[in-house]
């Protein structure tokens, strides 16, 4: 599964942003990500120019494309792909998604993820120190307005690592809290990881189906909010 969005979400960026010579090299960049054999890159330059926030997204079976934040509610966060492709994320977690195949369709009793937890933490103006370190919930798969959906129940613990270095594509370096969490998925063991900086996702790696292996979100250029 290729999911192709790139080429219309530079068309977009002209439309906010004019057609600079800078945004025309980003065009050329989708191009040779769309035609080509390389996955989306950004240049340093193209992310700071970029009038929004956005997030690369892969997994084990497609390339990498640049998914853009369509809204954010609450601490969850929308984003879309310049097709008809949309997920929504929780601190790094894709809990919902439409028209991705493999993707959870629905991820029940989100709200009690201790990942939450464990990410404020890393945050000074918060001081949570009772994190749960297990959950169970049920992710779902398939497409609403099918009659084919299945639901596979998922359990795992959390831990935290030592700090990383972390390069940033805007080419800054953080520091970054690694959150491990570690559980089954359908008599499948995995090992999921998040980096958290000041309260919020910068990368994760977490595992989303047998069909897709894990998922990496990569933040491109944060959402005002989450800073």
């Amino acid at each position: 599964m290729r999911l192709i969005g790139f080429a219309s979400l530079v068309v977009f960026v002209f439309a906010l942003s004019g057609c600079s010579v800078r945004m025309q090299n980003l065009a050329g960049a989708a191009e040779e990500a769309l035609f080509g054999n390389d996955d989306v890159v950004l240049t340093e330059a193209e992310i700071a120019d970029l009038p929004y926030a956005a997030a690369y997204f892969d997994t084990e079976t497609s390339g990498r494309i640049v998914a853009v934040l369509d809204r954010a509610t609450e601490l969850q966060r929308v984003y879309r792909t310049a097709g008809e492709e949309a997920f929504v994320t929780r601190f790094g977690r894709v809990i919902s998604s439409s028209n991705m195949p493999g993707v959870p369709l629905y991820t029940s009793d989100w709200a009690s993820d201790p990942l939450s937890c464990w990410v404020r933490q890393t945050a000074a103006q918060h001081t949570e120190s009772n994190c749960h370190n297990s959950w169970q919930r049920t992710v779902e798969f398939g497409n609403y307005g099918s009659n084919v959906l299945r639901q596979i129940k998922v359990s795992s613990t959390f831990e935290v690592a030592a700090q990383q270095t972390y390069r940033h594509p805007d080419g800054t370096e953080l520091q970054a809290t690694k959150i491990v969490e570690r559980g089954v998925f359908a008599g499948e063991n995995f090992s999921n990881e998040f980096y958290a900086v000041n309260g919020r996702v910068v990368f994760a790696k977490h595992y989303l189906s047998k069909d897709l292996g894990y998922g990496i979100l990569q933040e491109i250029k944060p959402f005002n909010g989450d800073l």
